[in-house]
C-alpha cells in the first residue's frame, strides 16, 4: 500500500510540474457523473 501510494504521489508530482490537472478516480463512481463534477469546477476556475 505504501509503495502505491509513493507511485501515485510521483504521478501526481509530474502532472502538476508539467501544468497538468491532476484527479484520481475511483472505479465505483459513475465516470460521466465524475467528468460532469471536473468540467464544472475548470469552469468555475476559469471564470
Amino acid at each position: 500500500r505504501r509503495r502505491l501510494q509513493a507511485h501515485l504521489a510521483a504521478i501526481e508530482a509530474r502532472a502538476r510540474a508539467a501544468g497538468m490537472d491532476y484527479r484520481l478516480l475511483v472505479t465505483d463512481q459513475p465516470l460521466d457523473a465524475t467528468l460532469q463534477a471536473y468540467l464544472s469546477l475548470r469552469k468555475a476556475v476559469a471564470a
